[in-house]
């Protein structure tokens, strides 16, 4: 009786290993290359850097005066790019953008993405197949919040859509979206959530 199952113990301890493994770990890289999810042939490699700190010899203060502050406020400047409003000093910006289809780069314009403060790149590394409802539940909620970026060839191969979500203070969020065309059109489009 003993013999017999110990041909069995293998599977025992391979159930219970894998159940002990997580279906999924989210992951948040400074640099990543990313495939569209229905085109390999596409891949976009997004890079997160931070400003330095303040004192850091490139990080300039400046007293700044415009039609809404007539009485001036201080600005940022790092290596003679302005921190935007929501920049702050350590906190993070896009410093790479850059889409490859079938081997070829396409030109994405740094004013299209240069300006972008405080987002971050997640990524969903699936460890194993879900084994159960639970699982599966838990794995399409991480992706129904995942804030990507997310690539995605259209339906007729010409376009390309980027998807880019930003968490916002309490319940709101910003989307950035990028439509891209294989003749290295690009259009961006910047849409603000409400809070619920």
């Amino acid at each position: 009786m003993k013999f017999l199952a110990l041909p069995f113990l293998p599977c025992l301890l391979a159930t219970q290993l894998s159940a002990d493994v997580n279906p999924f770990v989210v992951e948040h890289p400074k640099k990543a290359t990313i495939q569209a999810f229905n085109a390999p042939q596409i891949e976009l490699t997004a890079e997160i850097s931070n400003y330095p700190e303040i004192g850091h010899p490139d990080l300039i203060q400046r007293k700044e005066v415009d039609a809404e502050n007539p009485e001036g406020y201080l600005a940022y400047y790092y290596k003679d790019r302005k921190l935007s409003w929501m920049g702050e000093p350590g906190g993070t910006y896009v410093s790479r953008f850059a889409l490859t289809w079938d081997g070829q780069e396409i030109t994405i314009p740094d004013h299209c993405w240069n300006d972008l403060d405080r987002l971050r790149i997640n990524l969903i590394k699936q460890e194993r197949e879900p084994e159960n409802e639970h699982e599966e539940r838990e794995l399409v909620a991480a992706y129904r919040h995942h804030d990507g970026p997310l690539v995605e060839l259209s339906s007729d191969g010409q376009s390309v859509l980027i998807t880019w979500i930003r968490r916002e203070d309490g319940d709101t969020s910003s989307t950035f979206r990028w439509m891209i065309s294989k003749d290295g059109r690009v259009l961006r489009h910047h849409e603000e959530s409400p809070g619920i």
